[in-house]
C-alpha cells in the first residue's frame, strides 16, 4: 500500500504568514522577483491604505511571465526554477532563492490581482483570494483560474512585466508605518554611498496619493553630519582574508576651524592587512572564510553631542531620529538588502554591547551609517534562512561577522583619536579633569577669601574649611583608587602566571621531565611575592634595579615561554624615591603588553625575521632620572596623546578596555613624574627602534625645574 502526500489549503497562509516575518520582508521579496526578472524600474504605490478599501500595488516593467512559468513556477511551491537558473537573461545573479516570495503578498492582504505579459505571449490574468483557503480542505480542491487575454487591457502589444495588486488589506495603515515602511522600501537597494553604488539600471519608485512623506530627511542631507568617511576592499589572497583597499578620512565641518582634514590608506595599516582572530587555542589566527572570496563595506561615523552636531545642523532632532531608526551596519547582496541587519533593535555585531563596559571606546549603531556589499558570486558560503531574515549562522557566518569586526576596530581606532581632538578643542579637555577639579575648588576658596562674598567671618571660615576637606578627601579618594586599580590590575596578571604555571606544571609532571623544581621555584616565589603587590608600601627611596628585578620576577616564566630575551640594563646605583609595589605594577602593565602584541603580531614578526625582546634601561641627569622600557615589536597603533587616555586602547574589541597606561600614566604623575611615549628618545638598538617604547621619568626636584 502507497499513500501520498495531501497538502492542506491553509499551508498557502501558513507559508506567507510565518515564512514571511513582516510587510518590508514581504515587498522586498516581491522586490527581488522584478530584480530577477530583469526589470529596469519597480513602482509601489499605496492607495487609500488609511482606509479599508486600500491597495498596495507592486507593478516592473521585467520580462514578465508566460503560461509555462505561471504552471511550473509561480503555481509550483518551493519550485527550483531559480536555482536552474541562477543567472538571468539580463545577466544578473538571481536573488530570489526558494520559491515562496510569491507568498508574501499574503502578508500584505488577502486578494490578489496579477497581470503579466512577456514579450512574445499573450497577456495572463490571474485573481486569487487568499480567504477561500479557510473554507476548502486541500489545495487541489481549488483550481486557480487563469484567463488569457489575447488582445492586452493592461500592457501593450510590445510591452512587457508584472502587475500585482493586492487588495482587503490585513490592517489599516497609519502616517508612522507608511513613514517606516518607505525608509524601509528605499533601503531595499544600496543607498547612494561614495564608492558602494546602487544597482545599476534598476529604480525603486515609491508613490503614495497623500502628503504623509512630507519633509522627510534623505540619506544624502544626513550623511553630510558624518565626521568620518571610511571604505574598505577585504578579498582572499592565499586563502587569507585581507584588507586589499583601505581609506579613512576626517571631515570636520567647515565651522571648525581648528582641525582639518586627515586621511589614512592602506599603507598606514601596513601590518594589519591580514584579518585575525582569537582562536580556541588561545592565538591569534587569520581568517579564511569558506565559500566568501571578497566584500566591501563603507560608512559615515557620527559625533552625536548636541554641541558638535549643532555646528552643521541648525535642528539637531531630525538627524538624531534618522540615526535612530536607521542607524547600524547593513547587509547588501547584489545590491539589494539582506534583512534583518542593521535594524532597529538588531545589534548582530554587538557594538551596542561592547559599549556598556567602555562606553567612550568604541561607536554604537546610532552613530554608524554603513553598508556592507556582497556580490552573490563571491558569497556562495553565506546561505540565507528560510524565513529571509538573514544568514544561517554557521561558521562562515562567524568567521564573517569576524571579519567585519576587524575592520571596524582599526577604523575605529583612528576615530577615537580624531575625538579626542574634538573634545580638547571644542569641548572639556580630557587630560585636565584632575586639574580642573582641584583648580575649581581653589578659585572658589580664593574668592571667598579675597572678596566679601560672606559677609560673615565665622560663616567664611566654615566654608573654607569645608572646601579644604573635599579637596583632601577629593585627593585621597583618587591616590586609593590609584592602588586599588594597580593592584587591580596587577593581580589579574598574576593569576594568569600561576594558572600557567601550574597548567604546565601538570603537563611536567605527566611527561615526567626534568625542570619541575624551577616551576616548583618559581610559583613559591610568585606566591610569596603575591602580598608586597598589595601592601601599603610607604613613600621612600628605592634602588631601581630592586624594582625591575622583582617586576621581572613575575613574567620570568611567562618570557621563557613566549620566547621573549630581556634585556635588563639597569644602573645598580641609581635610586628613586617612589611607593615601591605601585611601580612594580606600572612595569608589569608594560611587560603585558608587551606580550600582547608579540602574540597578536607572532606571524608579522617572523614573516619580517624580527625578534621578540625587551630592553629595560636607565638614564640619570641633573634634573631627573628615566627608567624606559623598549620593545622589538611594531610600536603603538593609536597616537601617543591617546593611548595615556581612558578607555583608549589599539587592541581588538575584548582584549582590555583601555585602562593600562592611563593608571601607569597617573601614578607616575604622583610620583612627581611623567609618563612618556616617545619614538627614539635615546640612542638604542636598532631592533627596538620601531617598537614601543616608554619612557618613566622621575623629576628630582619640580617638573618646571
Amino acid at each position: 500500500m502507497k499513500l501520498n502526500f495531501k497538502p492542506r489549503a491553509r499551508l498557502i497562509k501558513q507559508l506567507g504568514e510565518q515564512l514571511i516575518a513582516n510587510e518590508k520582508i514581504a515587498i522586498s521579496e516581491l522586490v527581488k522577483n522584478a530584480y530577477d526578472a530583469c526589470a529596469s524600474k519597480v513602482k509601489i504605490s499605496f492607495e487609500n491604505i488609511d482606509k479599508s478599501n486600500g491597495k498596495i500595488i507592486i507593478e516592473d516593467n521585467g520580462k514578465g511571465m508566460d503560461i509555462d512559468i505561471i504552471q511550473n513556477s509561480w503555481l509550483e511551491i518551493g519550485s527550483d526554477y531559480k536555482e536552474k537558473n541562477e543567472t538571468t537573461d539580463c545577466g544578473r545573479i538571481a536573488i530570489g532563492e526558494k520559491g515562496i516570495g510569491r507568498f508574501g503578498v499574503h502578508k500584505l492582504g488577502n486578494k490578489i490581482k496579477l497581470i503579466t505579459k512577456t514579450k512574445n505571449s499573450d497577456e495572463i490574468f490571474i485573481e486569487i483570494d487568499w480567504d477561500r483557503f479557510d473554507n476548502i480542505k486541500y489545495l487541489d480542491e481549488y483550481p486557480i483560474e487563469i484567463k488569457i487575454n489575447k488582445i492586452p487591457i493592461f500592457f501593450t502589444d510590445e510591452a512587457c512585466g508584472t502587475y500585482i495588486e493586492i487588495s482587503s488589506l490585513k490592517k489599516v495603515w497609519n502616517k508612522t508605518e507608511l513613514r517606516n515602511l518607505y525608509r524601509d522600501v528605499l533601503s531595499l537597494t544600496t543607498p547612494p554611498f561614495e564608492n558602494i553604488k546602487a544597482i545599476d539600471n534598476f529604480d525603486i519608485e515609491f508613490n503614495i496619493n497623500n502628503n504623509w512623506l512630507k519633509n522627510l530627511p534623505t540619506f544624502d542631507d544626513i550623511k553630510k553630519g558624518g565626521l568620518w568617511y571610511f571604505y574598505v576592499n577585504v578579498k582572499k589572497i592565499d586563502d587569507i582574508m585581507q584588507i586589499n583597499d583601505f581609506t579613512y578620512e576626517f571631515r570636520p565641518y567647515s565651522n571648525m576651524s581648528k582641525l582639518s582634514l586627515k586621511e589614512k590608506n592602506i599603507n598606514d595599516i601596513i601590518h594589519d592587512i591580514k584579518i585575525k582572530k582569537y582562536t580556541s587555542k588561545k592565538e591569534f589566527d587569520y581568517i579564511s572564510i569558506g565559500g566568501v572570496e571578497k566584500f566591501r563595506i563603507e560608512g559615515y561615523i557620527f559625533y552625536l553631542d548636541t554641541k558638535i552636531l549643532k555646528m552643521q545642523f541648525p535642528e539637531i532632532q531630525t538627524i538624531k531620529k534618522y540615526l535612530k531608526e536607521n542607524g547600524g551596519v547593513r547587509v547588501y547582496r547584489d545590491g539589494l538588502r539582506v534583512y534583518d541587519y542593521g535594524e532597529t533593535g538588531d545589534d548582530w555585531l554587538e557594538l551596542d554591547t561592547s559599549r556598556i563596559n567602555a562606553p567612550t571606546k568604541s561607536f554604537g549603531n546610532r552613530t554608524i551609517l554603513s553598508a556592507i556589499s556582497l556580490e552573490k558570486k563571491y558569497t556562495k558560503g553565506l546561505k540565507e534562512k528560510t524565513n529571509r531574515e538573514g544568514f544561517v549562522e554557521d561558521k562562515v557566518f562567524e568567521d564573517f561577522k569576524d571579519s567585519v569586526l576587524y575592520v571596524l576596530d582599526i577604523v575605529n581606532r583612528f576615530v577615537n583619536e580624531d575625538k579626542s581632538a574634538i573634545k580638547n578643542l571644542y569641548l572639556l579637555k580630557e587630560r585636565d579633569i584632575e586639574e580642573n577639579t582641584i583648580t575649581i575648588l581653589d578659585n572658589i576658596q580664593e574668592k571667598i577669601e579675597n572678596n566679601n562674598l560672606i559677609q560673615n567671618e565665622q560663616d567664611k571660615q566654615d566654608i573654607i574649611n569645608h572646601l579644604n576637606k573635599a579637596k583632601n578627601y577629593y585627593i585621597e579618594m583618587k591616590e586609593n583608587l590609584l592602588k586599588s586599580a594597580g593592584a587591580g590590575l596587577s593581580y589579574a596578571l598574576i593569576t594568569h602566571e600561576i594558572e600557567k604555571i601550574i597548567s604546565n606544571l601538570y603537563a611536567k609532571i605527566k611527561n615526567e621531565k626534568s625542570d619541575i623544581k624551577d616551576f616548583i621555584l618559581h610559583l613559591k616565589e610568585i606566591v610569596e611575592n603575591l602580598s608586597k603587590i598589595f601592601r601599603n608600601d610607604k613613600m621612600e627611596f628605592n634602588k631601581v634595579s630592586d624594582i625591575v628585578n622583582r617586576s621581572l620576577r613575575f613574567f620570568r616564566h611567562r618570557f621563557k615561554y613566549h620566547n621573549i630575551e630581556v634585556e635588563n640594563k639597569i644602573d645598580n646605583n641609581i635610586e628613586i624615591k617612589c611607593v615601591k609595589n605601585m611601580i612594580v605594577n606600572s612595569l608589569m602593565n608594560l611587560y603585558d603588553n608587551s606580550l600582547f602584541w608579540f602574540k597578536f603580531y607572532e606571524k608579522e614578526l617572523k614573516a619580517e625575521n624580527k625578534p621578540k625582546k625587551i630592553l629595560i634601561f636607565t638614564k640619570e641627569n641633573d634634573n631627573y632620572i628615566d627608567l624606559v622600557v623598549c620593545d622589538s615589536g611594531f610600536g603603538f597603533n593609536i597616537s601617543t596623546e591617546s593611548a595615556k587616555l581612558p578607555f583608549k586602547t589599539g587592541k581588538p574589541a575584548g582584549f582590555g578596555m583601555g585602562l593600562g597606561l592611563y593608571f601607569v600614566d597617573e601614578i607616575i604623575k604622583s610620583h612627581n613624574g611623567d609618563l612618556r611615549i616617545v619614538n627614539n628618545l635615546y640612542e638604542i638598538p636598532s631592533e627596538y627602534q620601531d617598537g614601543a617604547i616608554v619612557v618613566l621619568r622621575f623629576y628630582k626636584g619640580k617638573k618646571d625645574e
